[in-house]
């Protein structure tokens, strides 16, 4: 119906089809699932940083906006991002990594225990 309305209408609102796409992608988005279920033991999900490290458990060092953090036991430096869902490290690949010049890379940190309780999930 949209589809009909904007391609054979006398006056093209080209405009309108970023605005169509973005809110098509947005609705996708919060239907995908997250990358990992719940805690068992709390119940709260991972799509926010709580004061343990997902990987060993140790103590976060947060930084005042709270949106990021880095552990003080492995070092890893974390952030949960809107499009990830769940706690990911940013770093820089090398050139050997990319066959190029160093970019900007992602990558889930591995989620041994609940930010939020210090469960032990898994093995």
């Amino acid at each position: 119906m949209v589809w009909l309305g904007l391609s054979y209408s006398d006056r093209i609102v080209w405009y309108l089809w970023p605005v169509i796409g973005f809110g098509l992608f947005a609705i996708v988005r919060q239907l995908l699932p997250r990358p990992w279920p719940d805690c068992p033991a709390c119940g709260r999900g991972f799509n926010s940083l709580g004061h343990y490290c997902p990987n060993c458990g140790g103590e976060l060092d947060r930084d005042t906006r709270g949106s990021r953090a880095s552990c003080l036991d492995c070092e890893k430096e974390m952030r949960v991002t809107y499009w990830s869902k769940a706690p990911v490290r940013q770093y820089y690949a090398s050139t050997e990594d990319v066959g190029g010049p160093a970019q900007l890379t992602y990558e889930f940190v591995p989620i041994r225990y609940c930010m939020h309780c210090r469960a032990r999930l898994g093995d």
